[in-house]
């Protein structure tokens, strides 16, 4: 990820932490980046897909060193994070294969890191502020 925003994430995907919400922002941008590039294509973008998955495990360990550092318990969230990227990893393998088209499967990823985001790092992202002793903007 590149630390540049896209301006593609949501207002109501914010979680008011800087620095998850330029990751979130980042897979966005790069989700539609991939699903430009698939639209009304028979190429599937295979080192993209790779790298998309490869992005999602960056961040999500990097969302695990932050809850280790503020010391906040992650073991459900770290258990979302593997059963996730299982089934990710398991919906990309049916696209190489040719059993699944390419632009549901980044739409399947769109829409689980919209309700991750919504269902646990907004969660996670108030126990940082709290941690960190930093308040949110947001109503």
């Amino acid at each position: 990820m590149d630390g540049r925003r896209s301006g593609l994430l949501p207002e109501a995907l914010l979680v008011a932490f800087p620095e998850i919400d330029l990751q979130h922002e980042q897979l966005i941008s790069f989700l539609e980046t991939l699903k430009n590039t698939c639209f009304g294509s028979s190429d599937i973008p295979t080192e993209g897909f790779r790298r998309l998955v490869n992005d999602l495990e960056q961040h999500f360990a990097e969302e695990e060193r932050l809850a280790m550092l503020h010391g906040i318990d992650f073991s459900e969230h770290a258990i979302a994070h593997q059963e996730n990227v299982r089934a990710i990893r398991g919906s990309l393998e049916a696209v190489l294969s040719g059993t699944s088209d390419a632009y549901s499967f980044l739409r399947y990823v769109e829409i689980w890191l919209e309700r991750h985001i919504l269902q646990f790092d907004r969660n996670f992202a108030a126990d940082l502020r709290k941690s960190a002793g930093v308040r949110s903007h947001q109503g």
